[in-house]
């Protein structure tokens, strides 16, 4: 067979060429973006990162519940803002026993509870935290600590109610802040402050003692008056004032001129 027509038939019997690969398909625009498709990404603001990404959704609405979106909003603020994914809200609001519904109807709750996931002042990278370090919130005083523990890959925070939350994500460049997005399991996400748990109930005060029974008042006796007594020497002679005297005897109009012979009413002496 001439060179020419193997070449063709060699070309004839070649398999034929596989179709063009479809473009991949497009994430659903709520999927979560992975950990690794966010490196080197960037926000304006901490509000912009928040309302963009699908894991904090909770935690916007409750920044805008709260009147705190605007705040950081800002994108020169300077500071390291700890959120809470949906899924850490999730677990705290069952633990509480709460919906999403009435967490965000409680803006005096979400006042006091969402200070306390921002460092205000520092932009501190994941690398930048060391053990044992304390940090303390927008919270302030020592309800508003936090404490850095050494983790395997990152380091981990412990709350004030002895919880410890975990780094997700971590060093998202939002503006002038960082970022970290955290799990932090149970209700400690709200109790760490000292907030949003049941307030113990008041001790009740000690019952006043029983005020004592008025005194008895005196037996009475009758005295009738005789020549040569007065108001005075009566009184003397039962033990009472002159006052006291005229208060057992209310008919009395004229203690300087009393009748001779009138029935007084007196204590009783004893016998």
């Amino acid at each position: 067979m001439p060179q020419s027509e193997l070449g063709h038939e060699r070309i004839g019997r070649m398999a034929p060429a596989a179709p063009p690969l479809p473009p991949p398909a497009r994430a659903a625009e709520d999927d979560p973006v992975p950990e690794e498709e966010e490196a080197g990404r960037t926000w304006a603001s901490v509000a912009d990162l928040v309302s963009s990404r699908n894991l904090t959704s909770v935690l916007e609405a409750a920044l805008e519940a709260a009147g705190q979106l605007e705040q950081l909003s800002d994108p020169s603020l300077v500071a390291t803002v700890l959120a809470p994914t949906d899924e850490a809200f999730a677990a705290a609001l069952e633990s509480l026993g709460m919906s999403v519904e009435e967490l965000l109807a409680d803006t005096e709750l979400l006042a006091q509870v969402l200070p306390y996931h921002v460092i205000p002042g520092q932009a501190l990278t994941a690398g930048d935290l060391e053990d044992g370090e304390i940090l303390q919130t927008q919270l302030g005083g020592q309800a508003g600590e936090l404490k850095v523990k050494a983790g395997r890959t990152r380091p981990r925070l412990e709350t004030t109610s002895g919880q410890t939350a975990s780094i997700k994500n971590a060093d998202l460049v939002a503006g002038s802040a960082l970022v970290h997005t955290v799990l932090i399991p149970g209700s400690d996400v709200f109790e760490s402050s000292g907030v949003g748990a049941p307030s113990p109930a008041p001790a009740e005060a000690p019952a006043a003692p029983p005020l004592p029974p008025p005194p008895s008042p005196p037996a009475l006796c009758t005295h009738t008056l005789a020549a040569g007594e007065f108001l005075s020497s009566l009184a003397d002679t039962y033990g009472i004032s002159p006052d006291e005297l005229l208060a057992l005897n209310p008919q009395i109009s004229n203690p300087d001129s009393l009748a001779l012979g009138a029935v007084l009413n007196v204590p009783c002496l004893e016998a």
